[in-house]
């Protein structure tokens, strides 16, 4: 955290009479969240309440964490930004949107972990659950590949097909549930732009914890890059993926997104192409790409206890290769945002 930042903020942001500044509740005269004390040393979604105008508090750019734990940089004003971190036993999603007039808001906010299947969960064919971010793909994803690690085992060129033929079944719709999809394959489609020196706006801090933002102000370099690397996380679990979306308020419309990153954790996790005939503690990479895909075409999470056939519920176990068919309701979920 930029402590200079945060001091010049307050006295930028002067406090009305009789608020102490250490009160991250009070508000100022025009119904604001006053700004945070300079003596904070982490910008929590109570410490800056909904409705503090962060551009005024010199905040944009600074971390955040909202609740479940995930970090995030706050974006330019009319600019939201999601993060939503996969685990093994559960998921997390949370946002953070600034409007146009500078006020910050926690949409969307998402927790779901230690949840299992159960027996009277619908088949993938017949169950219509789904979510959105309220956000989608105005027109053809673009994306690049980074050009550091590879899962163990991939060259580029695999690693590049594995995600490429999973762009495909997302555009596609493809499933076993003979259902034919209902939007055009035409607006889920993607295009690679091949392998770039960027990184995804993923950044590790010494917290612990890697947030969405890449450390400039603005926390993003507006190319969706998906890459390999570390992913790291304070508790006793590290995600097998994470997924960063940017997005653009539309009036009267879903929002327009902007910038979607990808990491896939190969620090932590092994990913492989076809399921090895000895597997264990290893992860469909395929799979896992659909997921995350899914997520940066603006859909959401469904519930792992009540829909965990869907390919959009909050858990993958190892060597499980089921995600890698759309079930009924996250066709139904694309239609909705795409149809």
């Amino acid at each position: 955290m930029r402590l200079s930042t945060l001091a010049a903020a307050a006295a930028a942001c002067l406090l009305p009479v009789g608020l102490l500044a250490a009160d991250a509740s009070a508000s100022d005269a025009d119904g604001r969240s006053a700004c945070p004390s300079p003596v904070a040393t982490t910008l929590t979604d109570e410490s800056v309440p909904e409705g503090t105008d962060v551009e005024a508090c010199g905040l944009v750019g600074e971390l955040i964490e909202v609740e479940g734990g995930l970090e995030l940089q706050i974006p330019e004003p009319g600019v939201t930004l999601t993060m939503e971190a996969y685990y093994v036993d559960g998921a997390e999603m949370a946002s953070v949107r600034v409007a146009a007039d500078g006020s910050i808001a926690y949409p969307d906010e998402q927790i779901s972990a230690g949840s299992q299947l159960t027996a009277s969960a619908p088949g993938a064919c017949s169950d219509s659950a789904f979510t959105t971010k309220d956000a989608e793909q105005a027109g053809r994803w673009n994306w690049w590949l980074g050009d550091g690690v590879r899962p163990a085992g991939l060259t580029t060129s695999e690693t590049r097909d594995a995600l490429k033929e999973a762009l495909t079944w997302l555009s596609e719709g493809h499933n076993n549930c003979n259902i034919t999809p209902g939007y055009s394959e035409y607006a889920v489609s993607a295009y690679y732009n091949g392998v770039s020196e960027l990184e995804s706006d993923f950044h590790l801090y010494g917290d612990g914890k890697s947030v969405c933002g890449d450390g400039s102000l603005d926390g993003r370099d507006g190319k969706s890059v998906v890459d390999f690397g570390n992913l790291d996380d304070p508790g006793n679990t590290t995600p097998l993926a994470a997924e960063c979306t940017w997005t653009l308020p539309q009036p009267f419309n879903k929002n327009n997104i902007l910038e979607s990153d990808v990491r896939f954790n190969t620090t932590d996790k092994s990913f492989y192409y076809n399921k090895p005939s000895s597997c264990s503690n290893r992860f469909d990479l395929r799979g896992v790409a659909l997921h995350e895909f899914g997520h940066s075409y603006g859909l959401g999470h469904v519930s792992e206890s009540s829909h965990g056939n869907l390919t959009m519920s909050t858990q993958l176990d190892d060597c499980d290769n089921s995600q890698r068919t759309l079930g009924n309701g996250d066709l139904l979920g694309l239609k909705d945002i795409y149809g």
